[in-house]
């Protein structure tokens, strides 16, 4: 009986050397603990928002209904890429997300920004569109998704309205 019982205590987990090295360093543990909850909370408060808002549009295609059904086939979609107009979406997105469209955007956000603390006088064209814009055609859809950030709450809605207006009127030369 003896070697069984043993056997079966040495086949039990240990506890006790866990539990006495918790007790002995929890002095340690709680002021580690209080101090990264102290730092996290501080960095929380102190970082700025960053505020989000975003609109959809609907990008005409010049497809035939024929090409149509064969770009909703995936096999034939992925067999003939050039079929269903999918270069003109790609270069129509392109072409909205240019400096020459864009540009009057960026100008009137530098023009907002230049009293306030967060100042872009120095930051250019591109370096806006990468870290403030993002522009990107829905997959399998004639749908462009834009959405632009920034820290001033109050500068989202007139950006995103600037942007959709600038985007009409380039959609209205293009039926012109």
């Amino acid at each position: 009986n003896s070697e069984d019982e043993n056997q079966e205590f040495s086949a039990e987990v240990d506890l006790s050397f866990f539990i006495n090295s918790v007790k002995r360093n929890l002095k340690t543990i709680l002021l580690f603990t209080f101090g990264a909850s102290l730092i996290s909370i501080a960095y929380s408060l102190s970082a700025s928002k960053i505020w989000k808002g975003e609109f959809q549009i609907v990008l005409s295609s010049s497809t035939s209904p024929v090409s149509g059904l064969l770009m909703q086939n995936e096999a034939l979609k992925n067999f003939l890429p050039d079929i269903g107009g999918n270069k003109d979406l790609e270069t129509e997105l392109e072409t909205l997300k240019s400096s020459s469209v864009l540009n009057p955007t960026f100008k009137f956000v530098k023009d907002k920004k230049r009293n306030s603390r967060f100042n872009i006088n120095n930051k250019s064209y591109s370096e806006w569109v990468a870290k403030n814009l993002d522009i990107k055609l829905l997959k399998s859809t004639s749908v462009l998704n834009v959405s632009y950030q920034d820290k001033e709450k109050e500068l989202i809605l007139p950006v995103l309205k600037k942007i959709s207006a600038t985007y009409q009127l380039f959609s209205d030369k293009d039926r012109l």
